[in-house]
């Protein structure tokens, strides 16, 4: 990834995509102009998900000709950035693994990348903007134990709850990719069970009030 400098600014191979996602989002909102550029070659387009062909990217057959339609400031430092890569890069034949982290890194780079390090070399050349998105927040509502929403007061609020991606002090910075359904499913059944042992209750005591 470049910035609109033309220049790198995270490592890209850190973890698999699910694992940094989010935190590269928020890397890139960062950046001037809260944009960035992916840049592949046609050895790797295999490997996208699905949603990369809901965008139609930008291509060329030489790396300078594709950095000349990139929307970007300095499209020199973009073109250095990408030969300072490629010169620190290895070859896909030198055992890349896109399966698993495979240890494959660059050398010499003021941010190396530390896995999937692979030259951009076979044309045609892709890049595809990118910028941060919303999926949820990291802040977000103190619960107890059994999910009831804690007031100002320090004390829990009769009958209100709160699951899922509304409870704060889960995540900080950064989360595995579906982390928040699964704290949905388990805070939920958790706000579900009490909120109907309490109905059961209050229907009880209506009943012996009677």
């Amino acid at each position: 990834m470049i910035n609109r400098r033309g220049r790198r600014f995270v490592d890209e191979g850190e973890d698999g995509a699910m694992f940094t996602y989010a935190k590269y989002g928020r890397a890139i909102l960062a950046e001037p102009g809260a944009k960035a550029y992916q840049i592949f070659d046609s050895q790797v387009v295999h490997l996208f998900e699905p949603r990369y062909a809901t965008s139609e990217p930008i291509t060329a057959d030489k790396l300078e000709d594709l950095v000349a339609q990139l929307d970007i400031d300095n499209k020199a430092q973009a073109i250095h950035t990408l030969q300072e890569y490629n010169a620190a890069a290895k070859h896909a034949a030198d055992g890349f693994d896109p399966t698993q982290k495979d240890g494959l890194a660059t050398s010499g780079l003021a941010i190396e990348k530390t896995n999937w390090a692979i030259k951009l070399e076979n044309p045609p050349y892709y890049a595809y903007s990118a910028t941060g998105g919303i999926t949820f927040t990291f802040g977000g509502l103190r619960i107890d134990e059994n999910t009831q929403v804690i007031g100002t007061d320090w004390r829990p609020i009769g009958g209100l709850f709160a699951c899922g991606e509304m409870v704060g002090g889960l995540f900080y910075d950064n989360y595995p990719a579906g982390t928040g359904l699964v704290s949905g499913a388990t805070f939920g059944r958790i706000a579900g069970r009490t909120a109907a042992q309490l109905s059961s209750a209050g229907r009880a005591m209506t009943g012996a009030a009677a």
